[in-house]
């Protein structure tokens, strides 16, 4: 029968049986019963401890080289200093295990996990790591891994190597010369998607409703280079800036799952964000990798701040200002596809933006429906604030102001003469004394315009809803106004000489 020296005191193979049984008792006890096994600085090589239960048990400075250790449960155990040298830890339990300056030289450690180990100063020379679990969430400061195989590299995502020794086909970190190439071209993407922003600001802001409502202007759209009139602008902007913004972030998460590969922190002691292509958006990964976000730079919610709004904001806003600036042209078409594009930006700003932080903490996919919830609830939210407006001032059933925005066209003193713009919905505009002289506007809406002096001679209103307008002192000399729904209209000191009323409702 074998015998194990354990401080000076020799263990036979029925005794160490003895000393794991009362193990388990304390463990399934909670401590209340049996003993923690206890086998600091014993002489126990070639010891065969195979599925065995070792949780929590004192093993610090041990000498265990050459035993087998296979599927052993180590998990929690004090294994520091202990001698593992060429121990077979295949499927073992390592996961918390404290394995500060053990001797792991050659050891076996396939399929081993060490979720949470301390592996601090530990020799793993030489080590077999193959398909190892757990890496990333180990301590391994100055862990020695010279000539150690089975390593990928994926091991090491997320983790804090400052100090480490690692084998020469993973010290490369091959994975930094495609996180600088996609930052490159991703920084690309990301510039055209913020020229397109700002081009469509500067023409929300120089439009007049004029343009808008004749549709007689030429903008130029920059990324297809071609000249688009107005309203045609307003139809495609808002489908390039959705593919680009689409397009950015589908490359960005790329991005993102790449550097989520790379260590946290170096051996060097460089964080991953120093060690890759410097631009705006290389903060977020700082924000967001567990092992960085509590050792912040100084101003670092600053660029936090504006790399979201640059990357997640900026489009959606854009977006929502192209809505509220077409509003006036009334224009069912043109308002469905802009709140369309609105909805799909809020929705996948939504949606990358939690497969960004599921990246980098590493969520499982399967996991990731949960964020289903806050894409719905963000949608909803934009659907709520943009569609019963639309409809309400399209519909133009009552005169609507947002903070003192008129949703109405703004065409006083505006002239168009001989302007062929029949059918055009004009509810509500404010028109006071605008020049229309010899316009068609047959079968035009304009409910509840105000064209107070306005200049209408020789106008064709043919079919035209006037209800509730003020034409008060307006100028309708020679206008066609035959069929024209008139009722509740203000003509108060208009002129109507030779003007064609056959049909008309002025009730």
């Amino acid at each position: 029968m074998r015998k194990i020296i354990k401080l000076g005191i020799e263990l036979t193979t029925e005794e160490i049986r003895r000393i794991l049984d009362a193990h388990q008792s304390w463990l399934r006890s909670d401590g209340s019963k049996g003993v923690r096994a206890e086998f600091g600085k014993a002489d126990l090589h070639d010891v065969n401890f195979v599925d065995a239960d070792l949780q929590d048990a004192g093993l610090r400075k041990t000498n265990l080289k050459n035993a087998q250790l296979f599927g052993t449960n180590l998990a929690w155990a004090n294994l520091q200093k202990a001698n593992l040298e060429n121990a077979d830890l295949t499927d073992a339990n390592l996961s918390g295990a404290e394995l500060k300056k053990a001797d792991l030289r050659d050891a076996k450690l396939i399929n081993a996990d060490l979720a949470n180990a301390n592996l601090t100063g530990a020799n793993l020379t030489g080590a077999d790591l193959s398909r190892v679990k757990g890496l990333e969430a180990a301590k391994l400061n100055n862990i020695d891994l010279t000539d150690a195989t089975g390593l990928v590299g994926n091991e090491f995502a997320g983790a804090d190597i400052t100090g480490a020794k690692m084998p020469e086909n993973i010290s490369r970190f091959d994975g930094l010369n495609y996180v600088e190439t996609a930052s490159r071209q991703a920084r690309n993407v990301f510039l055209a998607m913020v020229g397109g922003c700002i081009y469509s600001w500067l023409t929300i802001w120089t439009t007049t409703d004029a343009e808008l409502v004749i549709n007689d202007a030429m903008t130029h759209l920059p990324i297809i280079q071609a000249d688009v009139p107005i309203v045609g602008f307003f139809w495609v902007a808002p489908l390039i800036l959705l593919a680009l913004y689409f397009y950015f972030h589908l490359y960005l998460q790329g991005l993102w799952e790449a550097l989520a590969r790379l260590p946290a922190i170096f051996p060097d002691g460089s964080p991953v964000d120093q060690r890759c292509y410097p631009w705006l958006l290389m903060s977020l990964a700082r924000a967001h990798v567990p092992k960085l976000e509590l050792d912040q730079p100084p101003l670092w919610w600053m660029r936090v701040g504006l790399s979201l709004f640059a990357a997640w904001c900026l489009v959606p806003m854009t977006l929502f200002f192209l809505w509220l600036r077409y509003l006036p042209r009334h224009d069912s078409f043109g308002v469905i596809v802009l709140i369309a594009s609105l909805l799909a930006a809020v929705w996948s700003g939504v949606f990358f933006y939690h497969s960004m932080r599921a990246a980098f903490r590493r969520i499982d996919v399967k996991y990731r429906g949960r964020f289903l919830v806050s894409e719905i609830i963000g949608v909803c939210l934009v659907a709520v604030m943009t569609v019963p407006l639309s409809f309400a001032v399209i519909g133009g059933g009552k005169h609507i102001k947002i903070f003192g925005y008129g949703l109405y066209a703004e065409l006083t003193k505006e002239k168009f003469l001989g302007a062929e713009i029949e059918g055009i919905n004009l509810q509500h505009a404010e028109a006071i004394t605008a020049v229309l002289t010899k316009a068609d506007l047959e079968g035009a809406n304009l409910q509840g315009a105000n064209l107070q002096g306005a200049l209408l001679e020789h106008v064709n209103l043919k079919n035209s809803n006037l209800r509730r307008a003020n034409l008060k002192k307006a100028d309708l000399y020679g206008v066609n106004l035959k069929w024209a729904d008139l009722s509740h209209a203000n003509l108060s000191g208009a002129n109507l000489t030779n003007a064609k009323l056959t049909g008309a409702n002025l009730k």
